[in-house]
């Protein structure tokens, strides 16, 4: 990362097949740099779902991979 930066954080959640191709592809790109993953707003009713498709690229954080307002979603999230 030529420009110094330590941490890159890219969205999902549209489409989860082109989040795979576009995770995979960050991940390449940057090395061990740290990635963070933005599902907010998202319209994904679990985490389970973007945690278990983000797991290859081990990211640093998942940001709100659930509604905010849903709680166990929040707690399975937590314990992956």
């Amino acid at each position: 990362m030529a420009q110094g930066l330590t941490h890159i954080k890219i969205k999902v959640g549209r489409d989860l097949a082109d989040d795979k191709k576009r995770c995979a592809i960050v991940r390449e790109e940057i090395g061990p740099t740290f990635l963070m993953i933005d599902a907010t707003r998202s319209g994904m009713s679990s985490g389970d779902r973007v945690g278990e498709a983000a797991r290859p690229w081990k990211p640093l954080w998942i940001e709100e991979p659930t509604s905010r307002m849903t709680y166990s979603g929040m707690q399975r999230s937590g314990r992956r």
